[in-house]
């Protein structure tokens, strides 16, 4: 079965971040999701109940979801349920809008990591000028050995 998500909106709760969606199964709007961010499972509100039940009985056949090792914990299985579907599904998408953002700003502004920067949880920084070589010289002058990557050298053909 395969799942995708609109409509995202993303609100805050009182035990974190909380979204609603639009869930379309096989191409088929499905059902409105929310997570309020209070710490419950998300609510469902289903547009057709003989999608819902295919959804549950195809859920229920899937094998456990791995998690890798991340931010210091170790990796763990999960059961398969309409919630690790979902968190994945909107993990992607909100991944995927990351991206986006990145590669808008790498057409204005040189874009680069340092290789210090990993343990304190920085995505990246950038300069107020667009890529070019002096820009490189003058960041492998600044930081030197502690330059991880410049991002516009990397991510400008993806």
């Amino acid at each position: 079965m395969k799942g995708e998500i609109k409509k995202y909106h993303r609100n805050r709760g009182h035990e974190g971040d909380g979204y609603s969606v639009e869930l379309y199964l096989d191409g088929k709007k499905a059902a409105e999701v929310i997570d309020e961010g209070n710490g419950g499972p998300p609510m469902y509100h289903w547009y057709d109940t003989a999608i819902r039940d295919a959804f549950y009985r195809w859920i229920k056949a899937q094998p456990p979801v791995h998690y890798p090792a991340a931010h210091g914990m170790e990796g763990f299985d999960m059961p398969a349920s309409e919630e690790t579907f979902i968190s994945d599904l909107v993990e992607k998408l909100l991944a995927e809008k990351d991206r986006q953002k990145l590669l808008k700003t790498l057409r204005t502004k040189c874009c680069f990591r340092l290789k210090s920067d990993a343990a304190k949880g920085v995505a990246y920084r950038s300069l107020n000028s667009p890529y070019s070589p002096s820009a490189k010289e003058w960041l492998v002058k600044k930081f030197g050995d502690d330059l991880g990557e410049i991002l516009n050298e990397t991510e400008a053909g993806v």
